[in-house]
């Protein structure tokens, strides 16, 4: 028998098994490829300056922090970089690199005053390839540098402020034999200075009691029933705050225990802020350490406190009523609540403190934080409304003393009660209101307004 040869041809068996063979060869080429993977090192990770140059961040601007990367070889996909301050998280996605030195430059605004942890992670979810997990991630603490004077006010904006209340009855269904409007007036405390403020037109100026702050009431006797409506315009310069923390710190309690009436008036309990409340006393007990007059400063045992009640509440638009003691126990509310929590909390320590109400900048956008004393320092400025909108679970407490978005609000009131001869009304953020007579009532509508104002007062019209 003659010798059989094999021929490799495109249908035969041989040539099946030699296609096969180079498909595997061409598979382990590829998989070593891949293998080969690349390398992302963090040369350099630290805080800087909003502009990236080195340097510590300063109280009052742009926490930043830049990353120095060495890439080895291209990455097999895109990757994300992940930036940490405090409870502040953010994504840089989609990063598509070759080869190189690569820098990136994260700012944040952060309503906080340091210490706070930062971290940079670069590939968290492992999709480029790197070969050496061990230079992806960095991080530290950032205490940025405070402002020389224990509280500081910064960039002033002046705004013109506007609100009205109006009253609806069915024309013709009855007698209206009085109707009483009561607007609050804005003072001049802490982050806002009045430029001009001439209350609503026919208003009475009157002085509400306990807390003797100024109010307007105007007084209809037999006003047909229909639409019945007044406003009031003003002009106020507004602030950012920051404080020093180190400084606010020198005040201690002893000089707590001796401040002027004009002060101490502001530990009293109210209707709302029901202050000597045992469930109160009970919550600020397991809020503090035990011992906390020996061991805390009243500014650490403020923010402590300022701390609780974000962890401690749910915002929400529904009222649980009755005030302080209405929101510890039904542990939401809107910012009223909040505020009135907290300022329970301080005045059951014997730290005076005020409810702060009016609106932020725009159309109807009303807004309620607090204002608290330390001898030294004057009044401290917290909101733990939106401090709770960045770390719900209190752990910093945002938004305690540095307040960078306090130029964008302003205040029409700083009490929870305003008695006046005639009324005993509540917090005056809208104006209030008493009627007596038959008429059907429809409705009361409020609206407010803070926008840029076109001049300052007394200045030449251009």
């Amino acid at each position: 028998m003659g010798r059989r040869s094999y021929h490799a041809g495109p249908g035969s068996r041989a040539a099946r098994w030699a296609a096969a063979l180079a498909l595997v060869a061409a598979f382990g080429c590829v998989a070593s490829e891949a293998r080969a993977g690349c390398d992302l090192k963090i040369t350099h990770a630290a805080p800087c300056r909003p502009d990236g140059s080195p340097g510590n961040p300063v109280v009052g601007e742009l926490y930043a922090l830049r990353v120095n990367l060495r890439v080895v070889g291209t990455p097999a996909a895109p990757f994300r970089i992940r930036w940490k301050i405090a409870a502040c998280t953010h994504d840089f996605a989609d990063l598509k690199v070759g080869p190189g030195e690569h820098s990136w430059l994260f700012t944040r605004q952060v309503a906080l005053d340091g210490p706070m942890p930062w971290s940079v992670n670069v590939d968290p979810e492992h999709v480029s390839g790197d070969t050496d997990w061990s230079s992806n991630t960095a991080g530290g603490t950032m205490t940025p540098t405070p402002p020389t004077a224990a509280v500081e006010n910064y960039e002033p904006r002046i705004r013109q402020g506007w609100e009205e209340i109006s009253v609806r009855f069915t024309p013709g269904s009855g007698d209206i034999r009085s109707l009483d409007f009561c607007f609050g007036l804005p003072t001049s405390h802490a982050t806002q200075e009045v430029l001009e403020a001439p209350g609503p037109s026919g208003g009475k100026a009157v002085t509400t009691a306990p807390f003797g702050l100024p109010a307007s009431e105007i007084t209809r006797r037999n006003p047909s029933p229909g639409t019945l409506q007044d406003a009031q315009s003003f002009t106020v310069r507004l602030w950012n705050v920051r404080v020093n923390p180190e400084r606010l710190r020198r005040a201690d309690w002893a000089s707590l225990g001796s401040l002027e009436a004009v002060i101490s008036k502001w530990t009293q309990p109210e209707a709302d802020i029901q202050s000597a409340h045992p469930e109160i006393a009970a919550f600020v007990a397991a809020s503090l350490p035990a011992g906390y007059r020996k061991s805390m400063a009243p500014y650490d045992a403020a923010r402590a406190l300022h701390r609780a009640v974000m962890k401690h509440m749910t915002y929400s638009l529904k009222h649980p009523g009755n005030g302080a003691l209405g929101a510890l126990r039904s542990k939401w509310g809107d910012c009223g609540y909040y505020s009135y929590l907290l300022i329970a909390c301080l005045r059951s320590i014997g730290i005076p403190a005020r409810p702060t109400a009016g609106w932020w900048e725009g159309t109807d956008q009303w807004h309620m934080w607090i204002e608290l004393y330390l001898p030294g320092g004057g009044w401290v400025v917290a909101d733990p409304t939106v401090g709770d909108q960045e770390s719900p679970d209190g752990l910093y407490a945002y938004q305690f003393g540095y307040v960078p978005n306090a130029n964008s609000r302003c205040s029409v009131t700083l009490a929870a009660t305003n008695i006046t001869a005639a009324h005993n009304y509540g917090h005056l953020q809208v104006p209030n209101w008493y009627w007596t007579g038959s008429a059907k009532w429809i409705a009361t509508d409020h609206r407010s307004r803070l926008e840029p104002a076109a001049r300052e007062p007394g200045a030449p019209t251009p």
